[in-house]
């Protein structure tokens, strides 16, 4: 499963973070074909030098099939997501391939 981070500067409004949560879920979500996306989002309380929005995915490596493909759908798809929705602020966006094993709901 994708977990996804979102790290926000003091620049951005409490609305702007929830809708691109909302949306990279659902984003992530449908690009990957797996529903259980859970995102987390968190303002530091010390920056330096920091964009206003960083979104950090990482998903196990053996359920990627091609890492070029889909970095690009996912981008593609945010793009066009904060274009219709008049989001101005810049994002960075990292994809994190993990070797990780998941134990759920012990």
């Amino acid at each position: 499963m994708p977990v996804i981070h979102i790290d926000y500067s003091q620049a951005a409004d409490e609305e702007s973070v929830r809708a691109l949560a909302n949306a990279i879920h659902t984003i992530v979500a449908d690009a990957t074909g797996i529903e259980d996306v859970p995102v987390y989002a968190r303002r530091a309380p010390i920056q330096a030098q920091t964009a206003p929005f960083e979104i950090f995915i990482e998903m196990s490596e053996e359920k990627i099939q091609d890492l070029g493909a889909l970095v690009a759908d996912i981008k593609r798809r945010l793009a066009s997501w904060k274009s219709e929705n008049k989001f101005s602020y810049p994002i960075n966006f990292s994809f994190i391939p993990m070797r990780w094993k998941i134990e759920i709901g012990i």
